[in-house]
């Protein structure tokens, strides 16, 4: 997991080098299930197709 520096420093990447603005959101606690699963990479995986849909830009999160 990320600290929020790294989340910061992440927004701040997406913004500068594809023009992404990145809003803030409300957080929902997990249920029991969701908690037990990883469920990371299957996140984070959605999130950079729904980039790459609205920018065109390829990226890899883990990679910012």
């Amino acid at each position: 997991m990320y600290n929020i520096t790294d989340s910061i420093e992440a927004c701040q990447k997406l913004e500068r080098e594809y023009g992404l603005g990145v809003q803030p959101g409300r957080s929902v606690p997990l249920n029991d299930f969701a908690r037990n699963l990883d469920k990371t990479r299957f996140l984070n995986t959605e999130i950079e197709k729904a980039i790459a849909r609205r920018s065109g830009h390829k990226i890899r999160l883990a990679d910012l």
